[in-house]
């Protein structure tokens, strides 16, 4: 009988580490993918409204993206493995889309940062203002480019917080599901994993044995 609906846990070793290798080839090929295009792709159009419009509507798609991942999260039965799955298309996506306008407004019209920008210079600082570095060796100079770098140090604070907090609720649902599933309503335990009915069980009965002597101990003895 096919296992695909099995949680992860109650896979064998030989299926676990399968779904663990497609999980990661996954995660490879869609990030060689992206920076594939990054590097490929023509990025010679002036910055104009399309191109900030082309900027906003990525980042409503990725939201979307963000948004959808989180449902298949919460209901996965490899919750932690999608959940990585999302984390390497996200974050290579957000960085390369804000490297991409980085690249074009400096390529089109030169004197926007402190100096020219490569491709991997504008990525370079995409990854810098994200991780909060912040070197200084590249700077953003005209009003454009310092409301461009402002934009995407908000977004930093929304993807790092609220995506990341909200990632790991769909993760512990998605460990409560499978707890519910398999008739385990212990759910996850402070370290993620999920808590066995005959564990909790056995951890109740300990606790009322160790009250019992608690309570004879405190017992006066008759003289």
């Amino acid at each position: 009988m096919s296992n695909d609906g099995a949680a992860y846990v109650d896979r064998s070793p030989r299926a676990r580490r399968r779904l663990l290798l497609l999980s990661l080839t996954r995660s490879v090929l869609v990030s060689t993918a992206l920076f594939a295009g990054y590097a490929l792709l023509p990025l010679s159009r002036p910055v104009d409204v399309v191109t900030l419009l082309a900027l906003a509507g990525g980042l409503v798609f990725l939201a979307a993206l963000v948004l959808w991942d989180l449902r298949e999260i919460s209901q996965s039965t490899h919750p932690r493995m999608r959940a990585f799955e999302t984390i390497s298309t996200v974050v290579p996506l957000f960085l390369l889309l804000f490297s991409s306008v980085y690249y074009v407004m400096e390529h089109t019209e030169p004197g926007n940062f402190s100096q020219p920008l490569t491709r991997v210079d504008a990525f370079y600082l995409s990854v810098t203002i994200m991780s909060t570095v912040g070197f200084g060796d590249i700077t953003a100079v005209s009003q454009v480019a310092r409301i461009l770098v402002t934009v995407q140090m908000l977004a930093n604070l929304v993807l790092v917080g609220l995506v990341a907090r909200v990632l790991l609720n769909a993760v512990q649902e998605g460990l409560r599901r499978q707890g519910r599933a398999s008739g385990q309503p212990g759910g996850p335990d402070g370290a993620g994993r999920v808590v066995p009915a005959q564990s909790l069980g056995e951890q109740q009965s300990l606790g009322e044995q160790q009250a019992r002597d608690a309570d004879r101990s405190n017992r006066p003895t008759s003289g």
